[in-house]
């Protein structure tokens, strides 16, 4: 709540009870949002890296193979696709547990939001009570 209005309603929010509550709620749900969005950048970058250095370990596996003269067999071509496999077994990998930590980040925004508002509610209740 980086405006004025939220400093007027922070202001308000001394004086009635539950105010504050709502206030605190709206903040940990923008937190939660924002650590969100960084667990998904955080984890795009580090598969965006993944995929470079899998696609530089394979490309230099392949260059190494022409380069040696040796015909390539079938065992080395076996190799150089395994390793491919598991390069993207290791990226989807990285892919679900990004998106479980966004999700979990998510979650407990949400969590935090709504237990606010209640606390909110319980204060307005005992004032106005």
């Amino acid at each position: 709540m980086g405006c004025d209005a939220g400093k007027a309603l922070k202001t308000v929010g001394s004086f009635i009870p539950g105010v504050g509550q709502v206030i605190g709620a709206i903040d940990a749900k923008e937190a939660a949002d924002e650590n969100r969005k960084r667990i998904k950048n955080e984890s795009q970058e580090s598969q965006r890296r993944m995929a470079a250095q899998a696609a530089q370990r394979a490309g230099t596996a392949r260059a190494r193979l022409g380069a040696s003269g040796v015909r390539a067999s079938g065992s080395m071509m076996d190799y150089i696709g395994a390793m491919e496999e598991e390069d993207e077994r290791q990226l989807s990998f990285l892919n679900k547990a990004g998106k479980s930590q966004a999700k979990i980040a998510k979650k407990q925004g949400e969590s935090a939001f709504y237990q606010g508002l209640g606390q909110a509610g319980q204060a307005a209740a005992g004032w106005w009570g």
